[in-house]
């Protein structure tokens, strides 16, 4: 029940973070998720709108340290952990706290951020800041950051962080026709939530957004 009562809350802006989803007329449904390109055009348009970020989870991915791999298709000496995929805008709409390394890193193409637990598991002691990693989505990967593992009391959970790369997957990631990832955004303290989401909307369907969908937002707090 405290966990229930207290989902989220530890975030900053709590109180301004929306999950940015998308009724369907056909199945008279809301779906949490959206098109890749709504959320970056939603910052660069919409003045209300501070902060944003896509995500998808790819599962329990391996990774392993580049020097102790054992080829390229070998996952021996491998740990499977659960991997989010997400832009550098990530770590402005949320609280996570980065222990070491720059949130900035995320916005280069290779740069992997760990959980302690993850670090440990691979470097053990060792300081693992800028050791090459083989983790199969990332080319060149090296661990860019520490970051803090997330409550329970968090609907998004993770182990390691690793860059979006629009480029790897444009098709899906980067068509106003496809809906494939979840896409959040933090607004200004004083932002009416009802007119950025018909903004938003104008925005979404000017842009080639379906018209059978219409974009939502879910308060952080009614996740």
């Amino acid at each position: 029940m405290q966990d229930d009562l207290t989902y989220d809350r530890f975030h900053e802006h709590f109180n301004s973070i929306y999950r940015v989803g998308q009724f369907n007329k056909t199945s008279a449904r809301v779906h949490a998720i959206t098109s890749g390109p709504l959320i970056p055009a939603s910052i660069e348009e919409i003045p209300e709108v501070i902060a944003g970020a896509r995500a998808i989870l790819f599962g329990r991915q391996p990774i392993q340290r580049a020097d102790q791999a054992q080829g390229e298709n070998s996952n021996e000496n491998a740990v499977r952990a659960l991997t989010l995929v997400t832009d550098p805008g990530f770590f402005d709409v949320f609280s996570f706290k980065i222990l070491k390394g720059d949130a900035s890193s995320l916005g280069t193409p290779n740069g992997v951020f760990l959980t302690p637990e993850i670090a440990s598991a691979l470097f053990g002691e060792e300081d693992p800041i800028g050791q090459p990693l083989l983790l199969r989505p990332v080319e060149n990967a090296h661990v860019a950051g520490i970051v803090e593992a997330p409550p329970s009391n968090s609907h998004i959970q993770y182990e390691i962080i690793i860059p979006l790369r629009v480029e790897q997957n444009p098709l899906w990631w980067d068509s106003w026709d496809n809906q494939t990832l979840t896409g959040y955004i933090r607004l200004h303290d004083k932002a009416d939530a009802s007119a950025v989401e018909e903004k938003i909307t104008r925005l979404a369907h000017a842009k080639g957004f379906p018209e059978m969908l219409t974009p939502k937002l879910q308060p952080l707090r009614d996740i």
